[in-house]
């Protein structure tokens, strides 16, 4: 491995960062340092990415109880009104909070500068933030999997509302998964963090960067070694300390 810094003098921390470095120490190092290209087939976030930019675009033009607009979005994307994505979306709309509330953005990136201790950045992208009452209402769509935990347990969740807190204000903050997939069954319990809530994340978020710190100044990124977790790594099978090797599907030229 090159002697060259691994990481910038302030380095940075993303929600999905954070979730690849508790999973992972090396994955966190191939993906968000090196930048590799993965070496091997995973779960494609392609259908997601695409509800997610659709329901920005629904939003920024209406209403998305609006089915004719709906109906028109998904068609000039290619999308069947009766397809699986159509599904989603209607799903959304039985949950979105519109019109009572007000949009305060969609697909909102944040930014927010840690300066209790050692300066790092905390950087997100939160797929929907609502104002109503004297809510704000961070909602985070997934069209995966249905997540069964506590949201006040799940570290992605924790720093999104570490993120957003300065956007509350004086408000109460909730964060929401908003399931869409197949089976999306019932939500999770809101996670409404409290001022205590968030001092925690805070010292939690500046730990875990410590770690990382650590670790680039020892350029020691082990990977965990452990089979349930390797099996659906992305680079399983060029990580040294892989429990579960594959072939790579990086194409390799001709001899």
């Amino acid at each position: 491995m090159s002697r060259e810094r691994l990481l910038p003098e302030i380095p940075t921390l993303s929600p999905s960062a954070l979730d690849d470095w508790l999973r992972c120490p090396r994955l966190y190092l191939d993906r968000h340092l090196l930048r590799l290209p993965e070496s091997d087939r995973g779960a494609t976030a392609r259908t997601g990415n695409l509800v997610h930019d659709l329901l920005r675009l629904v939003h920024d033009r209406g209403d998305c109880h609006d089915d004719a607009l709906r109906d028109d979005v998904l068609e000039s994307h290619g999308q069947a009104a009766d397809g699986p994505v159509a599904m989603m979306l209607r799903r959304h709309t039985e949950r979105c909070p519109s019109p009572r509330a007000t949009a305060y953005g969609h697909e909102c990136d944040v930014v927010r500068v840690a300066r209790n201790g050692s300066v790092w950045i905390g950087t997100g992208r939160l797929d929907a933030v609502w104002e109503y009452d004297d809510l704000l209402d961070v909602r985070d769509y997934k069209t995966g999997r249905v997540q069964t935990s506590q949201l006040a347990e799940d570290p992605r969740a924790r720093m999104q509302a570490w993120l957003a807190a300065p956007l509350a204000g004086g408000r109460r903050l909730r964060v929401r998964y908003e399931h869409l997939g197949d089976d999306p069954g019932p939500d999770p319990v809101d996670f409404e963090p409290d001022a205590e809530d968030l001092d925690r994340i805070d010292a939690e978020l500046r730990a875990v960067v410590d770690a990382i710190r650590h670790a680039g100044a020892e350029r020691e990124f082990r990977g965990v070694g452990e089979r349930d977790t390797c099996r659906t790594c992305c680079y399983r099978s060029i990580c040294p300390d892989s429990a579960a090797p594959d072939e790579p599907v990086w194409p390799v030229p001709e001899a």
